[in-house]
């Protein structure tokens, strides 16, 4: 028995030997463990980020003009599940089951994202991403592609110049400088006709002016 249990701790220090394999040193396990758990928590910010966008996408969304925010949605998922990897990949995973793992991300995700809501965070990040990267709106359409229909008889942009009491002139966000006729249109209370105010027309194109039917503010929900 002595001389079988010596053949194989033989084995195993030949074994050894022969694939150059060495101990591990605990600063490695340390220095893997935090940047996994430095992960985790990256990748739950971002999905609370992305949840604070979703919030602010429904907040702003017009509802008699309904779009659904699929990237945010998928982001966050994404994200969650990402969390979940690389919590699973630290040394005390296994005290918790699956189901427990993915709803406590889940859970910090949401309270996050909330939490940045609070500050329009998630409105700051959508224009920023708006801004700095031209095919965002690609996969993330929102209001300015829906009210950037002049055919559909919507318009939305910056007010730029006001012509007279009855028109000014409207940039898109696209940069395309319409004149607008408001002679008939319907104001809301909550919006004044003044330079550099965001709004949004329903109305009708003829010929090279646009008519306005019902101007509305361009942030927030619909105003009645």
């Amino acid at each position: 028995m002595k001389k079988n249990k010596k053949s194989l701790s033989d084995q195993v220090l030949q074994n050894i030997q022969k694939r150059h394999l060495r101990p591990i040193p605990r600063w490695e396990f340390l220095v893997k463990n935090y940047l996994l758990w430095l992960l985790y928590l990256l990748s739950i910010f971002i999905g609370g980020l992305a949840f604070s966008t979703l919030i602010y996408m429904f907040k702003s969304n017009d509802w008699d003009l309904y779009y659904f925010p699929y990237f945010w949605l998928l982001s966050l998922l994404l994200f969650i599940a990402f969390a979940y990897f690389i919590f699973s990949k630290t040394k005390k995973a296994y005290r918790l089951e699956l189901p427990k793992i993915i709803l406590f991300a889940l859970f910090l995700s949401l309270a996050l994202g909330s939490l940045l809501s609070l500050f329009n965070l998630g409105q700051k990040f959508d224009s920023l991403l708006a801004k700095d990267l031209p095919l965002y709106r690609r996969v993330a359409p929102m209001k300015t592609q829906v009210w950037t229909n002049s055919s559909a008889g919507r318009l939305s942009g910056t007010i730029t110049q006001i012509i007279s009491p009855n028109s000014f002139e409207l940039t898109d966000f696209s940069g395309n400088q319409w004149t607008i006729d408001i002679q008939k249109a319907i104001i809301r209370p909550s919006i004044d006709i003044s330079l550099g105010r965001e709004i949004k027309i329903t109305g009708l194109l003829q010929g090279d002016i646009f008519v306005a039917n019902d101007i509305k503010p361009w942030s927030g929900r619909l105003s009645n």
